[in-house]
């Protein structure tokens, strides 16, 4: 009886860090209730913004404090190892940079709601779930915490007509998606009997079980990752809900939960996919030219910004799904590193639009707005025009190593018509980010007011250097990774 005791006692100790995440956001839930009575929401809301970032800085520490050995916890349905505390680093470290520019945002927004930095904790404990379960239960629910947050953050502006549509459109099409993950893994109990990947993985292994009931069900999970990632032909909610969504709310979305269902895919590729499905192969290079297709297209035609950009997400996912295709180690390898690469760019791309603001305040709205950037700042526009280069995929930008990867593990698995198919295809996307740069530089305007926000210039222009500069890390990050990914392979 001691020994288990001793024994559930280790397993609490891998997750004390979650365990006062979520402790803290149930005191901060409480503190802001109470002294809701007593002072104003403006006062409220600044004070537990400025509460958070300590509360990510110390979950951050204590999760590499932690001792880093591969273990499997609670029934083998929660995994700890270096990959997730990678993973976990690199969400925290982006969340960081949202909450930093969350606060003057709000200010200039006149937004005073204490519930958004809940709100988005919530949503990252739910992410975080979803990073070491390995039970098809615990990650359905932990989707759920994560998309209810979610639904509320995008209709959080509450006197706007747009956010509330976006919040709507969201909570109904991703009930949707929810439905088909459930009902895949209704159907993978009924078969199995267990909703373990692990114990699924065995069966798979040593019974083949190869019914048709499983491919459905196989089918029904990837619909509805495909969906929440926004691959078509699933992305119809991306560009309402990035356009109606406060700014700082679609920086959030277009960054953290790809990175969460990326590392879900490749769960599920090493305990599903591994086994020799011609389908699997074939669905994915569909959705993924689909997606750089019509992301593409519609792209073209957008001068609205954040539609600009809800449409260059669909087109970017695409690489991914692109990179799911082979199956093998090697596309792994390089989705994640697409993933990686594209969200620094995306996160540049939201720190300008959240540090710099036009006359009176007002947003940048329209791509051709953005020619007023070299009357005021020329340093600040070869900046802004770097990182849609990156975007374009132009050497020597991050952007660019991130499709090299994917082309070289194409070139790897000797997929050559889709290689070529691909290329061109990016060429021919390159044009509607030289459209962006093109105003910046040579449109003529009158007015050269414009209002910036000196909190978040720094961290702009470090990371914009970070990705000039990021072929001088990309040998180390290479190999970093790799060592991450066949570490865990082999435990």
């Amino acid at each position: 009886m001691k020994f288990l005791n001793g024994l559930f006692f280790v397993e609490y100790l891998f997750f004390l860090p979650d365990i006062f995440f979520i402790g803290f956001i149930m005191f901060l839930l409480c503190f802001a209730l109470y002294i809701n009575e007593h002072v104003k929401s403006l006062y409220i809301s600044r004070l537990i913004m400025d509460l958070t970032l300590p509360i990510i800085l110390l979950s951050f520490f204590l999760s590499y404090n932690a001792k880093h050995i591969s273990v499997l916890l609670n029934f083998s349905s929660i995994f700890f190892d270096s990959l997730y505390l990678f993973f976990k680093s690199y969400f925290l470290l982006f969340l960081a940079i949202c909450l930093i520019f969350s606060r003057n945002y709000f200010i200039y927004e006149k937004i005073h709601i204490y519930e958004y930095p809940l709100l988005i904790l919530l949503s990252v404990e739910g992410s975080l779930l979803l990073l070491m379960s390995y039970d098809l239960f615990v990650i359905y629910l932990a989707l759920e915490l994560q998309n209810l947050c979610f639904y509320v953050l995008a209709s959080i502006k509450r006197y706007s007509s747009f956010s509330t549509e976006a919040g709507l459109k969201y909570f109904l099409l991703g009930a949707f998606s929810s439905s088909l993950f459930l009902f895949g893994i209704s159907i993978i109990y009924g078969i199995f009997g267990t909703l373990n990947l692990f114990d699924i993985y065995f069966l798979l292994e040593f019974n083949q079980v190869y019914s048709p009931l499983f491919f459905i069900s196989v089918f029904f999970l990837i619909s509805g990752l495909i969906f929440k990632l926004g691959g078509a032909p699933f992305h119809w909610w991306i560009p309402d809900v990035y356009s109606g969504s406060p700014t700082i709310v679609t920086m959030f979305f277009s960054l953290m939960p790809k990175l969460v269902y990326t590392f879900i895919f490749f769960k599920l590729f090493f305990l599903f996919f591994w086994f020799d499905y011609n389908y699997l192969n074939f669905f994915f290079v569909i959705v993924g030219l689909l997606s750089i297709i019509i992301g593409m297209v519609n792209a073209m035609y957008q001068y609205r910004l954040k539609r600009f950009l809800a449409y260059s997400a669909v087109a970017n996912v695409g690489y991914l799904f692109l990179s799911f295709s082979l199956l093998s180690f090697h596309g792994f390898f390089s989705s994640i590193f697409f993933i990686i690469s594209y969200m620094v760019s995306v996160c540049l791309i939201f720190m300008f639009l959240l540090s710099y603001r036009k006359y009176e305040f007002y947003e940048f709205v329209d791509s051709f707005e953005l020619s007023v950037l070299p009357n005021y700042n020329v340093f600040i526009s070869i900046l802004i025009s770097l990182v849609f280069l990156s975007f374009a995929g132009v050497p020597p930008l991050i952007g660019f190593f991130g499709k090299f990867i994917v082309f070289l593990s194409l070139i790897i698995e000797y997929n050559y018509i889709l290689l070529f198919v691909v290329l061109l295809l990016s060429i021919v996307s390159g044009y509607y980010y030289l459209r962006v740069v093109r105003f910046i530089f040579f449109t003529v305007v009158t007015d050269n007011s414009l209002v910036f926000t000196t909190a978040a210039l720094l961290p702009f222009i470090l990371l914009s250097l970070f990705s000039l500069f990021f072929m001088f890390f990309f040998d180390f990050i290479c190999e970093f990774l790799f060592f991450l990914i066949v570490n865990l392979i082999i435990v």
